[in-house]
């Protein structure tokens, strides 16, 4: 189970990036275009000198370069509507409503890679869309006596499923590329499709970018971004040798109680980030997070 523990350590490191990020997102750089082209120059320098290094044989068939290619320009696409998100809500609430890109990845491979699941699947996929509505619904400030006047769903749960998707989307090509040739052979590839879209925000937002490079914040971007580049090697490895890049991104659910858990110590010292602590919204995420989890068992049954 060595792709399980890898898994794990995995999304606990980007569950520190990811509070970090909002960190960083609200209090420093509150710009989700830079924070996409950073990650994504940073990510093509990285993986380019370890291919370098390793003398790693890029030269693959069009297939494979095309499908990892698509899996980093997925993935850039995938990192703007995130930190889009995180810009504009808390990141204990972003982090459980992502966990629909399990649902998603189901869904994708089973067209794509014939990973069919049974009827207990199902439910668990019904635990996950219910945990992730639930902890998308806020309160409204002012009083009402009707229901549907207290409660609304925060608006950022659209760019939260955009997000999803196109996480979803990546982690099923990775898995067809790496059904053919190793992790260190595509990661040149994948960090180039991510570069793109890098290329595509520096073109149009240039004049913005490069003047905020000079802010407060932009060091801590450039680490966080290498933290998890690096993160992200191990992940696709882990795709590779998991029985199915479903159960990987199940267990990869786990991270949005990372977050929840880390998220909610650090707002009781005021460091850092500050979420709301009143015993309502706690319960709420906690039962929330309870059903992403039941929905995790359920389809690793």
């Amino acid at each position: 189970m060595l792709w399980l523990i890898l898994v794990l350590v995995s999304v606990f490191i980007w569950a520190l990036v990811n509070i970090y990020d909002k960190h960083i997102i609200t209090d420093e750089l509150r710009d989700p275009f830079l924070c996409t082209t950073v990650c994504g120059i940073i990510t093509f320098i990285l993986f380019a000198i370890i291919v370098f290094l390793t003398k790693q044989e890029i030269w693959l068939p069009r297939n494979i370069i095309l499908t990892s290619m698509g899996a980093g320009i997925c993935l850039g696409v995938a990192i703007f509507f995130y930190y889009k998100s995180l810009s504009h809500e808390e990141v204990s609430r972003v982090m459980p409503m992502l966990e629909l890109v399990p649902l998603f990845t189901l869904i994708l491979a089973t067209i794509f890679l014939n990973e069919f699941f049974t009827l207990i699947k199902y439910i668990g996929m019904a635990f996950l869309i219910a945990g992730g509505f639930l902890i998308s619904i806020k309160k409204h400030k002012k009083k009402s006596k009707k229901w549907k006047d207290k409660f609304y769903l925060t608006s950022v749960i659209i760019t939260v499923l955009i997000a999803a998707i196109f996480f979803a989307t990546r982690s099923v090509l990775l898995r067809y590329s790496t059904l053919y040739v190793s992790t260190m052979q595509i990661i040149f590839w994948v960090a180039l499709g991510e570069f793109l879209v890098a290329l595509i925000l520096f073109i149009f937002h240039h004049p913005h970018i490069i003047k905020k490079t000079q802010l407060k914040g932009f060091e801590h971007l450039v680490i966080i971004s290498i933290i998890s580049a690096l993160t992200f090697i191990l992940y696709i490895y882990v795709i590779q040798i998991a029985p199915a890049v479903s159960l990987v991104s199940v267990f990869g659910a786990v991270q949005g109680l990372f977050v929840f858990i880390i998220a909610t110590i650090l707002s009781k010292t005021g460091k850092i980030v500050r979420e709301p602590l009143k015993k309502g919204i706690i319960i709420q995420k906690i039962m929330a997070i309870i059903m992403i989890i039941g929905g995790i068992i359920l389809i690793t049954l």
